[in-house]
């Protein structure tokens, strides 16, 4: 069995249409790629969460503070 651990970013947000959109055009606008990405909530919360691997976590941290 291979095991690989990677750094990702965890975000807790809002659970409303448009949130993944508006971290993807600010990674897009910063050059960072997402390599993947996953979404966890559920039916009916105010919040969600994003688990997603940006190509370069550091600087995907730093654009997504200011959202």
């Amino acid at each position: 069995m291979l095991a690989i651990e990677t750094e990702v970013l965890t975000i807790e947000t809002t659970s409303q249409p448009g949130v993944l959109a508006k971290i993807a055009e600010r990674l897009a606008e910063a050059e960072v790629n997402i390599e993947y990405a996953y979404l966890a909530g559920s039916r009916g919360a105010e919040k969600g969460l994003i688990i997603l691997r940006p190509s370069d976590v550091e600087k995907a941290r730093r654009v997504l503070q200011e959202l």
